[in-house]
């Protein structure tokens, strides 16, 4: 997995060294095949961006049962190049609706957003209800060659943001092009095994686990995956992430409960005094009959 993964980065970054040395215009264009337009918050094809939700799920109050899975991330996320159907969050869903789970995947993916970028919207994206959260960026900090010192206070940012609003999180990994020097692809792999254990979140250590390398599984820039790939990130990730929607089934359902019982409660303290603690009364008397002393 690791080697797939090196000699995946090495190959692009190679290829990202040798335009640059031809002129600038051309590393821009392929750095660009991670987002072909460089606009940050821009839908590619069909998909969905921003914080809009998948499938039928519309903005708004969750189906009784639902848990709300909140996927931030870059362009795979968003689902660059594909239809909608096609997109990770929309397989995601149904894989976990195959698995008996209520679950509407929001995709807050946008192509082309950095660490920085994500920091930027994540409060108000935190803003809608959510019981669970997927975080996958990094990829593009690191095709940037932006220090790793920043990229982890970003992350490490966004995961105490996750942690303030009680939401469990899945932290999906990357690891930095071989390229880019010994120095810099240890620190940069480092991150995401560490901000895992520092924050007790869940770890998926490759976003394209079993699918980088693969032409079969990706589209024609040979980064982004093709539907098929996106089948096998479902397949890998859905381990990694069931536990956690086991988690926030439990934990919405003893909410619930919670909630009923306290209501229960009120209820019963919003009797009147007077009605509550009266002692009983006398019988009286029956018709006819006179009291003693009358």
């Amino acid at each position: 997995m690791f080697n797939a993964a090196a000699r995946y980065f090495l190959r692009f970054g190679q290829q990202i060294g040798q335009q640059f040395l031809k002129q600038i215009g051309a590393l821009l264009l392929l750095v660009g095949l991670v987002h072909s337009t460089m606009a940050f918050g821009q839908d590619s094809g069909e998909a969905q961006s921003g914080g809009q939700e998948t499938g039928e799920a519309q903005s708004g109050e969750a189906r009784s049962g639902e848990i709300r899975i909140l996927a931030f991330g870059a362009s795979i996320v968003e689902g660059y190049g594909l239809p909608a159907a096609d997109s990770l969050p929309v397989r995601l869903e149904a894989a976990l609706d195959a698995q008996g789970f209520d679950a509407t995947v929001v995709n807050a993916g946008v192509s082309g957003d950095t660490t920085a970028a994500g920091l930027s919207r994540l409060a108000w994206t935190l803003g809608e209800p959510y019981d669970l959260a997927i975080l996958a960026l990094g990829s593009n900090d690191m095709l940037r060659a932006v220090e790793p010192a920043e990229t982890r206070a970003n992350l490490d940012a966004m995961l105490t943001q996750f942690t303030q609003a009680g939401l469990p999180v899945l932290l999906v990994g990357m690891y930095a092009p071989r390229n880019l020097g010994a120095d810099y692809v240890a620190e940069f792999d480092a991150i995401y095994p560490e901000l895992a254990e520092e924050h007790g979140v869940a770890l998926m250590p490759f976003l394209l686990e079993g699918v980088a390398l693969d032409p079969a599984l990706n589209q024609a820039d040979g980064i982004h995956p093709n539907a098929a790939g996106v089948a096998v990130i479902v397949e890998t990730m859905l381990p990694f992430l069931q536990p956690l929607a086991e988690q926030a089934v439990a934990a919405k359902g003893a909410a619930g409960s919670a909630d009923s019982t306290d209501g229960s409660a009120a209820q019963e303290s919003s009797l009147p005094a007077a009605e509550a603690d009266e002692p009983p009364r006398d019988e009286p008397p029956e018709p006819g009959l006179e009291r003693a002393n009358d």
